[in-house]
């Protein structure tokens, strides 16, 4: 199914939590594939979404969060503002990651 949406272009996506936290692994295993300096790259702009995210409830993009995170939203179509989860619990770092990285409101039910 992943596939398939960058085709669809979607603005708003239901996945279960299970979908999310294979997408979660699989970013995580492409970053460390990845050399030292864009490792680097890629976590102080996590940890600086995540704190953004905890301070003030939104992530600020900027132009290196753009176009460090550009590939992993262009997975999803790249048109993606909600993701809505639900019939189990998802871990709260997995969410914090995906809502940081992706730059999305994410909504468990």
């Amino acid at each position: 199914m992943l596939e398939e949406l960058p085709h669809f272009k979607p603005t708003v996506v239901a996945l279960v939590p299970r979908i999310l936290t294979r997408i979660y692994a699989n970013v995580t295993n492409e970053v460390n594939q990845l050399g030292a300096c864009v490792r680097w790259l890629f976590g102080y702009t996590l940890n600086n979404n995540l704190r953004n995210l905890e301070n003030d409830g939104y992530v600020r993009h900027g132009i290196l969060g753009n176009a460090i995170f550009k590939k992993i939203k262009n997975q999803l179509g790249g048109n993606v503002k909600f993701i809505l989860t639900g019939s189990a619990p998802i871990k709260a770092d997995v969410l914090m990651y995906l809502k940081a990285v992706l730059n999305v409101n994410i909504c468990e039910c």
